[in-house]
């Protein structure tokens, strides 16, 4: 007689986060997560997170050319797709924001430890996301922009920002 769950099988919830996946490649498991979560579903982060991605595409950095990232990805089932080198625009969402980190923190601060780099950067990613207006969201912050979309608010990129007063 061996061990027996008592949790019913999660078929149902498995298809629907690859369904989601797949309609939303660039989402990582916290935005499908709280999608699930929007739905209904009663499910935690950690159970979304467990599936990897299909296929990832990165540039050619070192990082992601080495022996030990395709050995883990091949290990995963996970498939690399690199863009052409010397053409960013083929992944622009994470250069655009590397670009921003690159210039508003990373050439801004001068770290002299691992736990300065840490509380530097965390301090950054929250003025990123309460302060810092963003142009594709109408020029509000991503906080603002959730809470002008939670009230039925429709916020165009490039528009005048309904929150700030002119």
């Amino acid at each position: 007689m061996g061990y027996r769950g008592m949790r019913e099988p999660q078929e149902e919830l498995r298809a629907r986060i690859k369904e989601l996946a797949a309609e939303r490649p660039r989402w990582g498991y916290r935005r499908i997560h709280l999608l699930l979560r929007r739905e209904g579903w009663a499910v935690n982060r950690k159970r979304v997170e467990r599936g990897p991605p299909d296929i990832l595409i990165t540039d050619n950095g070192s990082e992601f050319t080495s022996r030990a990232f395709d050995a883990r990805a091949y290990a995963r089932g996970v498939r690399i797709r690199y863009i052409q080198p010397g053409k960013p625009v083929q992944n622009c969402y994470i250069e655009s924001f590397n670009r921003t980190f690159r210039d508003e923190c990373l050439n801004l601060h001068w770290f002299v430890s691992l736990a300065d780099a840490r509380r530097t950067i965390e301090a950054w990613r929250v003025d990123y996301n309460r302060v810092r207006p963003h142009s594709s969201l109408g020029y509000l912050t991503p906080e603002e922009f959730v809470d002008v979309q939670s009230l039925g608010g429709q916020v165009l990129a490039n528009t005048v920002n309904p929150v700030v007063p002119q």
